[in-house]
């Protein structure tokens, strides 16, 4: 009897990133660039997760200005941010464009992270 093979996407994605060559440093920026910007000046949120379920690995971004320093900066930490978790292998939108989907290899493994909008997990209170 034949054994039946259940592959996921998402296990077919992980075994292709391990495979992927990691991203140079200045392919990384472009990369944050190119699809970064766009999602947050678009999106019209200013808070931004970056989140690897898998890891449990949770980062929240604040881009209440986003004029060209603040994103500027925001991309140079975004970078900090990936550059000090393991080695970048893809970083693209998602299918319907309103995410990052970023895989990286980290101690062997692969792992993918998303980036996207989260002004409806952050709840602010002010002092009046």
């Amino acid at each position: 009897m034949e054994q039946e093979l259940s592959t996921t996407l998402y296990d077919m994605n992980k075994s292709l990133s391990l495979n992927e060559t990691p991203l140079k440093k200045h392919e990384i920026k472009d990369k944050l660039r190119q699809f970064m910007f766009p999602l947050i000046q678009e999106s019209g949120n200013n808070y931004f997760m970056l989140l690897c379920r898998e890891r449990y690995d949770f980062t929240l971004f604040n881009y209440i200005n986003t004029d060209e320093a603040d994103l500027a900066q925001g991309l140079k930490d975004m970078y900090e941010c990936l550059f000090n978790r393991g080695d970048v292998t893809t970083i693209e939108f998602t299918e319907n464009k309103d995410a990052l989907e970023i895989w990286m290899i980290i101690d062997g493994e692969a792992y993918v992270f998303y980036f996207f909008p989260y002004d409806l997990g952050v709840i602010e209170v002010n002092e009046s």
